[in-house]
């Protein structure tokens, strides 16, 4: 089985890092073969694996989020936690997923720019 997005990002981390898969595995408390399992898409990543691994290494923001995007999208799906929303944010969050599909380029555009932050 090819290797997913989460695992590219991952090994970036670890050369980066200049740590090898056992090294990783130890300082997660997990097994090398969990770790390549992830890796490698025979395991569904949990969702609170990337909060796991940014607080072990000390990931900068634009990690964290580049961690989280390669799970959302090696998972083949993301999560909301509607019950910890206000109405007002159940209520954004329904509608967009519903309809985002059906959006225009110009309407993406849009979107993109009001909800991707440049700074």
């Amino acid at each position: 089985m090819p290797i997913n997005e989460y695992g590219v990002y991952i090994r970036s981390i670890r050369s980066k890092l200049n740590i090898n898969l056992e090294d990783m595995a130890n300082k997660l408390n997990v097994s090398k073969a969990y770790l390549s399992a992830l890796e490698n898409g025979k395991k569904t990543i949990p969702q609170d694996y990337g909060d796991k691994l940014a607080l072990a290494f000390e990931l900068s923001n634009v990690e964290r989020n580049d961690l989280k995007n390669s799970i959302d999208i090696s998972n083949g799906k993301i999560q909301l936690e509607i019950l910890k929303m206000n109405e007002e944010q159940r209520e954004v969050s329904l509608a967009f997923a519903r309809k985002i599909f059906y959006a225009n380029e110009k309407e993406l555009s849009e979107l993109k720019k009001i909800l991707i932050c440049k700074g």
